[in-house]
């Protein structure tokens, strides 16, 4: 099995839990773009690749990927490309079709469809039109944030018009959005859904602290909602396999859907849904796995420490 972006944490997520499965059974190949990526410790073997911004970046996963059964791809930045050219791969390619991946990674496209489509969402103008005009719809403080973009990085909380308008200031040129902030617990859901967009799996998670975009310390839970949401998220963008959305307050509005393994689904795994396993091992069944995993597991993530000595 080969899986991207073995630096960071979707990728160490996906080697975690194919190797809860049967630590013999899965040859694992980790790549990324960083020749000192810290999951390449988890994998049976390590192959570093270019950027997928370089010209270089679909022909090196082309080749390396010759003889491996599957790919999980899990990062951003890759996701358009390796679903662009994934009928040019001789492995299985776990990435959900291109005009998927396209909206989920505009956050304003992914606003507007969800919208369409009846989902509860925060209210979310760009950032141009809200700071030129009035925002009579909006109730400070606000979100900013990036309308590309991942892990947290550029989000800002203001309470104020002059704070607002300083964000311009420190974010330039970059697309941003203007978002209501929701109030209350905030939730990450793992999803698998298989070929048709049917859910096969969804398992909740409470976000009870947060650094850098990451679950530091979560709990699963099970609500009906949850279910209902996931359902209509897979079939509205056409989603398949592996990805995550997140929601937050009272009412469940969706702040984000990614379409890749979030980086704490070693969580779900161990609540007892190992989507990596089941998207190789299963039949995708809709609606095999719901409510197959425990309520109240939960997640403490701290610093763990791998030492190697290398043969010079």
């Amino acid at each position: 099995m080969l899986i991207t972006g073995i630096g960071g944490p979707g990728g160490i997520a996906v080697a975690e839990s194919l190797r809860k499965a049967d630590h013999a059974k899965y040859y694992l190949l980790g790549v990324d773009c960083d020749p000192y990526a810290p999951g390449r410790v988890m994998v049976d073997d390590f192959s570093p690749i270019p950027p997928a911004v370089d010209d270089g970046f679909v022909a090196s996963l082309l080749r390396v990927s010759k003889g491996f059964d599957a790919l999980f791809c899990t990062v951003d930045e890759e996701l358009p490309k390796v679903s662009s050219y994934a009928k040019e791969f001789e492995c299985k390619v776990f990435v959900s079709p291109f005009k998927a991946v396209a909206t989920c990674l505009d956050k304003f496209k992914t606003f507007k469809a969800l919208r369409r489509a009846g989902i509860p969402v925060p209210n979310t103008i760009p950032y141009k039109l809200g700071v030129k005009g009035t925002l009579e719809a909006f109730d400070y403080p606000l979100i900013v944030k990036p309308r590309h973009g991942r892990g947290s990085r550029n989000i800002f909380k203001v309470a104020s018009r002059r704070e607002l308008e300083a964000v311009g200031q420190i974010t330039g040129n970059m697309e941003m959005l203007i978002q209501e902030y929701v109030e209350g617990p905030e939730y990450t859901v793992d999803v698998l859904a298989n070929e048709k967009s049917e859910l096969v799996a969804c398992v909740p998670r409470e976000r009870i602290r947060i650094r850098t975009g990451l679950t530091i310390v979560g709990r699963t839970v099970k609500n009906g909602r949850f279910t209902e949401l996931a359902e209509k998220i897979a079939k509205t963008l056409e989603l398949k396999y592996i990805f995550n959305f997140q929601c937050r307050g009272v009412d469940l509005k969706v702040t984000e859907v990614n379409p890749r393994p979030s980086g704490t689904m070693i969580l779900s795994t161990m609540a007892g849904v190992n989507m990596p396993k089941i998207l190789l091992e299963e039949e995708l069944k809709p609606k095999a796995y719901l409510d197959k995993f425990k309520e109240n597991v939960w997640l403490y993530r701290n610093l763990n420490n791998y030492v190697v000595v290398e043969q010079v």
